[in-house]
């Protein structure tokens, strides 16, 4: 110990001085800026964490109406086939007999007899009645 303060006493003094004190208060602010820095960065980690919670219930709940959409697009279009098949099923008939009398010697004729007209007039209604079902369901 004597010997510092001897150091100390002379011309080398002062310098050791100032320098202990400088670096004193260097590791002073180093270690107020990292405990700085290790508080931010968990502020940004909680931060970051909340927002990815956010973003992710968002991102589910994309999916959920998604998926309800297309549950009832499928539903539509399964819907949809239905009243097709119906609508084929009540004019398929019709059509093919039409065609069977527009391809007879009756139907050559400009001028329709009574069977081709009761078949227009069965043709009509059909038709009708068809499309009726399937205007009705669809709403």
């Amino acid at each position: 110990m004597g010997i510092v303060l001897r150091v100390l006493a002379g011309k080398a003094g002062p310098w050791l001085l100032l320098g202990l004190i400088v670096a004193m208060v260097g590791g002073a602010v180093w270690l107020r800026t990292s405990a700085y820095s290790a508080g931010k960065t968990a502020g940004v980690k909680a931060e970051r964490q909340a927002w990815q919670q956010v973003a992710q219930k968002a991102k589910d709940q994309a999916e959920q109406l998604a998926t309800e959409r297309q549950a009832r697009k499928d539903e539509a279009a399964l819907a949809r086939s239905e009243r097709d098949k119906l609508y084929a099923t009540k004019v398929a008939p019709i059509k093919l007999e039409v065609q069977t009398y527009a391809r007879s010697p009756a139907g050559a004729v400009r001028c329709v007899d009574d069977a081709g007209v009761r078949l227009g007039q069965k043709a009509i209604g059909a038709a009708n009645s068809a499309l009726a079902a399937r205007t009705s369901r669809g709403q």
